[in-house]
């Protein structure tokens, strides 16, 4: 294990050769992005919030699930922010124009990260979040995140709910630098795995998916040496 992460980017976290951290963007918005993100998620090269914060400057990490971690609630749900927290529990309003013009402050968008179980259970266990409105997205967008199988029919990573999310409240801003940033990420991680087949059919399609989306600029291409990158940017 300690070799594992030793060879791999200590902000990015894939294999060092394939580190991409030079190649993400920062995108400003108005829009807060509060991520609660599971212990169990840090070590994992295939992990979008990490990447999210990274990307967005008026953002903040926090840890969940550790008897060593504690949560900063106020910083968490600030005050002066509308706080709403991004998951399609029951009760979730659907994140629309309607529902934004009801809503006069600036946005903290809480979103918790884990897997599918571990997710929902965040907002009731997080004492903080358990009466907060809850908000979720209605998007056909196919997802082009073939890092881990999605639980649920069409469902996205939590990069691409975010990105979906921001397309709607920060409408009149273009967001194509976030879908870029998760490119390479994607890139990387599946290059990294091409020994599999299944791991090279999602490759392929993956970059076919990228390709043909409006809203993302051409995708990384690798060359056939392990160690070297270079990028059509």
């Amino acid at each position: 294990m300690a070799n594992i992460i030793e060879n791999k980017c200590p902000k990015c976290f894939v294999n060092k050769a394939f580190c991409f951290c030079h190649h993400i963007k920062k995108v400003d918005l108005q829009t807060k992005l509060s991520l609660v993100v599971h212990t169990r998620e840090l070590l994992l090269s295939s992990n979008t919030a990490r990447l999210a914060h990274r990307s967005l400057p008026n953002s903040d990490f926090f840890v969940y699930g550790s008897e060593y971690t504690k949560i900063d609630e106020k910083a968490l749900v600030p005050e002066e922010y509308e706080n709403l927290v991004l998951f399609p529990y029951e009760d979730a309003i659907t994140l629309d124009s309607d529902y934004l013009s009801t809503i006069e402050r600036p946005i903290n968008l809480i979103v918790p990260d884990s897997n599918w179980r571990g997710a929902r259970k965040i907002k009731r266990r997080v004492g903080v979040l358990r009466d907060l409105k809850c908000v979720k997205i209605d998007t056909q967008s196919r997802s082009r995140y073939f890092l881990r199988k999605a639980p649920i029919e069409n469902g996205l990573c939590t990069f691409e709910a975010i990105i979906e999310a921001l397309k709607i409240i920060e409408h009149k801003k273009d967001l194509s630098d976030l879908w870029s940033n998760l490119d390479h990420l994607i890139s990387r991680v599946l290059y990294l795995r091409i020994g599999s087949p299944l791991a090279k059919e999602k490759f392929e399609i993956h970059q076919k998916i990228s390709r043909a989306s409006e809203a993302l600029v051409p995708t990384t291409k690798f060359t056939t040496g392990r160690n070297t990158t270079h990028s059509n940017q």
